[in-house]
């Protein structure tokens, strides 16, 4: 049962369902508008070094509670965030922001590198197997 009460499974339904599953072809869509936009190195992570620095809002290493301030402080708190793993496995879903803040815990255990896009703020949060959280804008997306 989804979150929000519903019979019907979670990632089956409209995009105001709490967690959404995306196709590959809906997550090359948006990962082409926003993060292959940045300079990658050959592991897939940004090039943070060729970014504009004025776009980069926070940089440093990070544990579970400084991500979740992090991505409350820099996102609102309505509308979608989506979550892209740097595995092919694990399929990218948008997700309820409030519904993501509070599970954190779990979207880093479950894989610790990766990138979540706020989708109404133009917002992108990279997560490294470092620990090192780089939050930024995304101009043009």
């Amino acid at each position: 049962m989804n979150p929000a009460g519903s019979d019907r499974p979670i990632g089956w339904g409209s995009a105001n369902d709490a967690i959404t599953l995306l196709s590959e072809a809906e997550s090359n869509e948006i990962e082409s508008a926003t993060v292959r936009k940045f300079p990658r190195s050959s592991r897939g992570e940004i090039v943070w070094e060729e970014v504009n620095a004025a776009l980069i809002l926070e940089r440093g290493q990070v544990d579970r509670e400084s991500l979740t301030a992090a991505i409350a402080s820099h996102a609102n708190v309505s509308g979608r965030l989506v979550i892209f793993w740097d595995s092919r496995v694990v399929p990218t879903v948008s997700i309820d922001k409030a519904l993501a803040i509070g599970h954190l815990a779990e979207i880093l255990d479950s894989f610790p590198e990766f990138k979540v896009l706020a989708v109404e703020d133009a917002t992108l949060f990279e997560c490294t197997f470092d620990d090192e959280l780089t939050v930024c804008r995304i101009i043009g997306s």
